[in-house]
């Protein structure tokens, strides 16, 4: 299948090689402000406004943007698109999980059992979600990141690198979860926690 990544920057190469290695034809970045006419050996097509079809022969989409708001907003200008799960081949994922539309694994990452994640969830390189956990659309699990059992978080949060949240936590939407965050309570919504444990630091845009 033909796929064309949206976003040509270092997330959106990285997608495109894991797509390749999970035996995805890539055909192309799509991009509002290209960097390069080609980026590593594969064209860059200037995203229109609003979207549209997609170029070439590409039949699917995924979703190279690390920003979890503009991931969203992108997810719904290709609703109309195969938006494949992609999954590294050195990231694990229980037989028991789901994972919806446009989901991201990166290599070294863990998916566990029962556990759900929301559509374009990203789980990033040696992330671990473990068992009946449950995100909700848009969220990224930074590098390192460690989501203990029963864990909930909700759309669009970031969990930064190397963050733990501790088991049956609550955190919720378009929330931040500082590098290194150690969360040991439920998190309310938009709101950036840091330290170990993890103190309310600001509010979060979303």
């Amino acid at each position: 299948m033909q796929l064309v990544v949206v976003g040509a920057g270092g997330h959106g190469r990285a997608v495109a090689e894991l797509a390749g290695l999970a035996v995805h034809g890539v055909a192309g970045f799509l991009d509002a402000r290209p960097p390069d006419a080609e980026v590593d050996g594969l064209a860059v097509w200037v995203e229109a406004a609003g979207g549209g079809a997609l170029p070439g022969n590409a039949e699917a989409v995924a979703f190279g943007i690390g920003d979890n708001l503009a991931r969203l907003a992108a997810s719904q200008r290709y609703a109309m698109a195969v938006q494949p799960v992609l999954v590294h081949p050195r990231g694990f994922v229980s037989p028991t999980a789901r994972l919806s539309a446009g989901t991201v694994v990166f290599p070294g990452a863990v998916v566990h059992t029962a556990a759900r994640i929301g559509r374009v969830g990203i789980v990033n390189s040696g992330a671990i979600v473990e068992h009946d956990c449950r995100l909700d659309a848009g969220v990224h699990v930074a590098p390192g990141a460690v989501l203990c059992g029963a864990v909930q978080v909700g759309e669009g949060t970031l969990v930064g690198a190397g963050a733990v949240i501790l088991p049956g936590c609550s955190v919720g939407a378009w929330a931040i979860i500082g590098a290194g965050a150690v969360v040991t309570g439920d998190v309310p919504d938009r709101t950036v926690v840091r330290g170990a444990p993890a103190r309310p630091g600001g509010a979060a845009r979303g």
